[in-house]
């Protein structure tokens, strides 16, 4: 995706965008282990900081990216959310647990295949919105990483929607 990256990801992912980016977008089904409103402030905390990271940095030339903005919790996996988010994803069959320096790097503009869009709250569970301009095949495993220990039990497998399904759902 990388310069293809929409510059307002950041807007979004702190407010309901006026328009949704494109005419298909991706959407993963989350169901929380906490509340919806928790859940979602935590994943806004870490996507945003991660975003800000990658808006900074020159991951081509930086030997050494600072994370120290992304949230405690993440870094070093200090509180319960986290750890059993972190159980979820490898019980998943995903994979082992990321390292917060390593995560990072996945945010390069010039990597990341997906850009975020929103989250709505559906009865079963929160639905997060990114655009992957229409492939609906995209490596988005830190994503989920990040889905997993802001709290998540489970996660479904992205699927691809029109876009005037995030227009009607409850922001």
């Amino acid at each position: 995706m990388g310069e293809n990256i929409d510059a307002n990801e950041r807007a979004r992912i702190l407010a309901v965008p006026s328009t949704s980016p494109t005419v298909t977008l991706a959407v993963i089904l989350v169901h929380p282990a906490v509340s919806f409103e928790l859940y979602i402030e935590r994943l806004r905390a870490l996507i945003s900081a991660a975003v800000d990271i990658s808006r900074t940095v020159n991951f081509d030339e930086d030997s050494t990216v600072a994370i120290d903005s992304l949230p405690e919790w993440f870094r070093n996996m200090s509180d319960v959310i986290a750890g059993e988010g972190a159980s979820s994803y490898s019980n998943a069959g995903l994979g082992d647990p990321w390292d917060p320096e390593e995560w990072i790097y996945c945010f390069d503009p010039d990597l990341r295949a997906w850009a975020w869009c929103y989250v709505t709250v559906r009865e079963d569970g929160v639905a997060v919105w990114v655009d992957t301009l229409g492939e609906s095949h995209v490596p988005h495993d830190e994503l989920l990483w990040a889905l997993y220990v802001s709290g998540a039990e489970s996660v479904d497998p992205l699927y691809m929607e029109d876009a005037t399904v995030w227009e009607n759902e409850s922001h």
